[in-house]
């Protein structure tokens, strides 16, 4: 069972925006609960001035916000105000604590690059994808030239997930490739197949695979993914509901336009939802 917090203080009337990712937390639980989840990306300029002067004057936690401020003079290292910050909500037991904390430090020992890509990929999962786009773009400039090619085709290939994710195949299939050829990773020629499986014509992909050395077999791979992927669509409520809105269509069916644009519009929600995370 998940623990249940108090609250602390009072909910903001407005938010404190967490500047890296762009976050909106309303009361300290919620500042340290992100603190908590997204530790390892947290660095030694999370903490200033304007978040100790929210927790004053939006949460009504004066004294706390005294505290960040009196060891911000003399030590700004996320590791000691965090510290003070969950001590002080009595947020996390002893155990989450030290956890948390032992993150926060290790990260001092993070390349540039690595936090980059942490950064990126949080913004990838939270589907922010022009934050994360400026992130992996960051990285390959910083990448241009350096030895660990892992990291540099990782990039690579969630800039191609970004733009898959946009229908933006052609340029997805791109980087897909600059992937494949920067670490020779077989699941990236797959996906890049994948991407201008989607760009082009059959016709023109056909002769894309002729010239692509190992294609066809990357190919079987590629289409063995696809058949899962229709047998799971097959199976699913969306699926159905499609089926039985086409039925009525056929059988003339008076209700068909209502069931349609119910169907469409709840489609529509669903992707203003996803915009506003």
């Amino acid at each position: 069972m998940n623990r249940v917090y108090a609250c602390y203080g009072r909910y903001a009337s407005t938010p404190y925006t967490i500047k890296k990712t762009h976050i909106h937390v309303f009361c300290v639980e919620e500042l340290c609960f992100y603190i908590r989840e997204n530790a390892y990306f947290i660095d030694d300029d999370f903490f200033d001035q304007d978040m100790f002067l929210w927790l004053e004057e939006e949460c009504g936690l004066s004294s706390i916000a005294k505290k960040l401020r009196n060891k911000y003079r003399t030590d700004k290292s996320s590791e000691s105000l965090v510290r003070i910050l969950f001590e002080e909500t009595f947020y996390a037991d002893m155990e989450q604590l030290n956890q948390t904390l032992a993150i926060l430090k290790n990260n001092q020992k993070m390349s540039q690059q690595e936090k980059l890509k942490l950064q990126g990929d949080f913004f990838l999962k939270n589907e922010k994808y022009t934050l994360a786009l400026d992130c992996y773009e960051d990285l390959v400039k910083l990448m241009t030239g350096r030895k660990d090619k892992k990291l540099l085709a990782a990039a690579y290939h969630n800039l191609g997930v970004i733009y898959a994710r946009l229908f933006m195949f052609e340029s997805a299939g791109e980087y897909f490739r600059k992937a494949y050829d920067t670490s020779g990773d077989k699941s990236y020629m797959v996906d890049y197949l994948a991407s201008i499986r989607c760009a082009y014509s059959d016709d023109k992909y056909l002769k894309k695979l002729n010239i692509i050395d190992g294609a066809y077999d990357y190919s079987s791979a590629l289409e063995e993914k696809v058949d899962a992927i229709n047998k799971a669509y097959e199976n699913s409520d969306e699926y159905t509901a499609v089926k039985n809105i086409i039925k009525l269509k056929n059988d003339k069916a008076a209700d068909y336009k209502e069931k349609a644009d119910s169907f469409v519009e709840g489609i529509k929600e669903e992707y203003r939802e996803s915009m506003e995370k």
